[in-house]
């Protein structure tokens, strides 16, 4: 005979003669026909089933689907049936989502209203956290995290409060399974049931029953173990019980290790971290675990427990072989701990997906140096071996040796020292090599000030300037540190090759070229290309051509094309000069060309935008500026106006690309890598020059990182 009891929806609930691994959402569903939680994947990915739980320590959402009913003892349960009040009024995320068309087939709906709930009740606003762990195939995220925004300053109704002292007094009864409330009590009953199951939030262990249909045999739950869930975090040693969650070990490590609380972020959905525990995932020795790799980087020890026998081993220690641990029968991981020290700590994560994903690759890097030299080095991976485990070859490449743009490449062959990945569903072997390698080059270039992750770098701004601009420009430096200057080289270069790749797939069918790669009238027919189809193309064409004989008839005689180079360095020259009387304008010599040449209205409405003064249309798109050679040639020999076509209608500094252009920035904060110019034959507009800008380094390195 057992029971168990809590409250459901605000009411108190017995369960008697459940068995230990029935789940809540089986129950909900068959026993009580509160049919509005659903079942979805049945493995806690998709949110579906989301309930509401409250405990001593506050309220949470969590997935039913894996939830077992011996864990909910003394907890209050709320489902999407208890979220409107009474008397039927409506939630202010219930209400919201109607306000906002938040639902369609609805099937998701339930588990969207219950995790809304959970974290307004919290007063959480990180709303793409929050509901990361719930799944919608047809509405589509937009409404619903506007719905979630609009509840954000809506008070909490007075019916969500649980009244948890109504359960006091009401004590379980089990012979199959245990709550110890006591390491001591737990130490004891695993003495007596080695083979039993240890669950704490039931993540992992819960799809050995949903999925695999498993006997689990004699089951100990630890979730109402205080003296398992603290964390300690004194000025030299963090120290966390194993029943700690996720959730709860993220909080407290984000001040002192914000990276690993990053990684933490990316583990399961909030659902799942409010329930998963940190001995969990450890003893499970999963070699895709997230946490291991991050605490070996930190030097963890794990503190075991069997009986009143305690014993110390090293986290890297604990993992021998796939499936196969440093742990005996009966023995137990009671806590984790680790020194605090300096914040040298790095974790990246590669998954297919950022959310709810498993690791094909996790590595952590925990290197010091001091004086440019490195000490001292932690380096561990998960996804690359059976179990996860610390690089020592890569490592000793790096200890004693300098800390520069070199340092990932002396590195290189000893990854393959250190693993022998597997291929499998989620990488090749050869993949996984080659990405650990990047995640130590990643590491050096944060280390040396460069942004590498993926939410924090935006595509790099492309600043179209002309050969004179560049000309009279200062030579760009990053830093006065050659070696930054040379890893923040290599990283111009990429993110140049990577600028190009991303204005070139965002360049509307319609829209300027961005980049004149060829002469000025192959950039004007390619233009005309985008703009035309192939017969108004070709008409184009046959027009430019009969504008540059007509254009070579009216020229002087003594205008040849064997122009000295004292002659198109004084032309140079003129351009420079011209750029120089009017800075806003592109500086090149068709610039001067066109203040050579009579000027009609809508070349006052040009010079009126270079001023600064708005006098076009808004609704207008802008034009590119299309000028053939002949009206160049024309227009320096003072050739009439009329004797080439021109489009008037575009501004003579419209040199900008389909990329939106970055605010101005003080040119000693900025770094910039250019093109160099390509000569040319004398008397042609040379091509325009891309600048990637990039973020500033740090300015600020201290040469101690210890």
């Amino acid at each position: 005979m057992s029971e168990i009891a809590f409250l459901l929806n605000g009411e108190v609930t017995r369960v008697a003669d459940a068995a230990p691994t029935r789940t809540l959402l089986d129950w909900l569903r068959e026993d009580r026909a509160l049919t509005g939680t659903k079942e979805g994947c049945n493995e806690g990915d998709c949110g579906a089933c989301s309930v509401i739980v409250t405990d001593k320590s506050g309220s949470r959402s969590m997935n039913a689907c894996i939830l077992f009913l011996p864990q909910l003892h003394g907890c209050a349960v709320r489902t999407v049936e208890g979220i409107s009040g009474p008397k039927g009024e409506l939630h202010p995320v219930q209400q919201a989502m109607i306000d906002h068309h938040g639902s369609q087939c609805g099937f998701c709906t339930p588990g969207f209203i219950t995790a809304m709930a959970a974290a307004h009740k919290n007063g959480r606003t990180d709303h793409n956290d929050q509901l990361a762990g719930n799944l919608c195939r047809c509405t589509g995220y937009a409404p619903i995290i506007r719905a979630a925004e609009a509840a954000e300053d809506k008070p909490v109704p007075a019916w969500m409060e649980e009244d948890l002292s109504r359960l006091s007094g009401i004590t379980e009864t089990r012979d199959d399974w245990a709550r110890p409330e006591t390491t001591v009590e737990l130490a004891k009953w695993y003495l007596d049931h080695p083979n039993g199951t240890l669950i704490g939030g039931a993540t992992d262990v819960g799809l050995w029953v949903t999925k695999n249909l498993k006997d689990l045999g004699p089951v100990a739950f630890l979730n109402n173990i205080d003296d398992m869930s603290d964390i300690r975090i004194t000025d030299d040693l963090v120290r966390i019980g194993a029943a700690a969650t996720i959730a709860d070990v993220m909080e407290a490590i984000t001040p002192i290790y914000p990276d690993f609380a990053e990684l933490l972020r990316r583990y399961g959905s909030a659902q799942v971290r409010n329930a998963a525990t940190i001995g969990g995932n450890i003893a499970n020795a999963s070699p895709i675990g997230d946490t291991p790799p991050a605490l070996i980087a930190l030097g963890a020890t794990l503190h075991l427990r069997r009986g009143v026998e305690r014993r110390d081993v090293l986290l890297e220690n604990y993992f021998i072989d796939y499936g196969k641990q440093d742990r005996v029968p009966g023995e137990f991981i009671e806590a984790v701990s680790f020194p605090r020290s300096a914040d040298r700590l790095k974790c990246y994560k590669l998954s297919k997906r950022f959310d709810q994903d498993i690791s094909a690759v996790c590595g952590c890097f925990n290197v010091r140096v001091i004086h440019g030299v490195v000490t001292s080095a932690r380096i561990a991976f998960g996804g690359m071996a059976g179990i996860p485990k610390r690089a020592r070859a890569v490592e000793t490449s790096l200890i004693g040796k300098s800390w520069d743009a070199n340092a990932a490449d002396r590195s290189w062959d000893a990854f393959k020292r250190d693993f022998t990945p597997l291929s499998d569903m989620r990488a090749s072997a050869e993949y996984r090599l080659e990405a650990a390698r990047g995640m130590l080059m990643r590491y050096l270039l944060e280390d040396l000030g460069a942004d590498t992750r993926v939410l924090d770098v935006s595509p790099p701004v492309i600043v179209e300037r002309s050969a004179s601009d560049a000309a009279r420009a200062k030579p760009a430096t990053k830093t006065d540190d050659p070696e930054l200057s040379a890893v923040a080289a290599a990283a111009a270069l990429a993110a140049s090759a990577a600028a190009e790749e991303v204005a070139a797939k965002a360049t509307p069918a319609d829209a300027p070229v961005s980049r004149a790669d060829t002469k000025s009238e192959n950039t004007a027919a390619a233009t005309d290309a985008r703009k035309t189809d192939p017969a108004e193309a070709a008409e184009s064409a046959e027009k430019t051509e009969t504008a540059d004989e007509g254009s070579k008839a009216a020229a002087p005689a003594s205008d040849t094309p064997e122009t000295s180079s004292d002659d198109a360095k004084g032309t140079e020259a003129s351009a420079s000069d011209a750029s120089d009387a009017a800075p806003e304008t592109g500086g090149d010599k068709s610039d001067a060309a066109d203040k050579s040449a009579p000027k009609t209205a809508d070349d006052s409405k040009s010079d009126a935008a270079s001023n600064g003064d708005d006098t076009s249309d808004p609704t207008q798109k802008p034009q590119t500026t299309e000028v053939t050679d002949a009206a160049k040639e024309a227009a320096k020999d003072g050739a009439p106006e009329n004797s080439a076509p021109q489009d008037t209608a575009a501004t003579p500094d419209d040199k900008t690309t389909d990329v939106e252009p970055a605010p101005k920035a003080d040119a000693s904060a900025t770094d910039t890598a250019e093109y160099p110019a390509k000569p040319d034959d004398a008397g042609e507009t040379p091509p325009d020059q891309v600048a990637i800008i990039l973020p500033p380094p740090a300015k600020d390195t201290p040469e101690d990182k210890s």
